[in-house]
């Protein structure tokens, strides 16, 4: 089933990931790349009214990275605030970008703490990102 091309099988089984509480943890089965892809995306669209986990945020797949990072932001929990501040300094633009708009849609004074200092990103989508989730954090979008 992991390996299946259909994506509401991967989605299927992302969903019983997240379910079991351990998506890509230490275990003997890490799932495949897609897999792994449809639980970041799926651990935005789910409140279990506690933050979803941040394991995938230091998965090897960018993609990944970047999903769980944008999953974070669409929940209202501050405390992925210092785990999303982590990822400003990843090395695909992708990530950063995403982090910056999770910060953003989180708000608060830590996660404009955390944004301070990065606007000087040599990507332009992360330097966008950026203008947007400073003007979301201080009320003006």
């Amino acid at each position: 089933m992991h390996e299946a091309p259909d994506r509401r099988t991967r989605h299927a089984a992302g969903r019983a990931l997240v379910a079991l509480g351990a998506p890509a943890g230490p275990h003997r089965y890490f799932p495949p790349a897609p897999v792994r892809r449809a639980t970041a995306w799926l651990q935005g669209h789910r409140d279990e009214g506690r933050p979803p986990s941040t394991v995938l945020l230091s998965d090897p797949d960018a993609l990944v990275r970047a999903r769980a990072a944008a999953a974070l932001g669409r929940l209202p929990y501050r405390e992925s605030v210092p785990h999303l501040a982590a990822l400003l300094t990843d090395p695909e633009p992708r990530v950063r970008a995403n982090a910056v708009t999770a910060l953003g849609r989180l708000g608060g004074d830590e996660a404009r703490a955390a944004l301070a200092g990065h606007g000087d990103d040599a990507h332009r989508d992360v330097c966008d990102a950026l203008a947007a989730a400073l003007r979301r954090i201080d009320g003006s979008a």
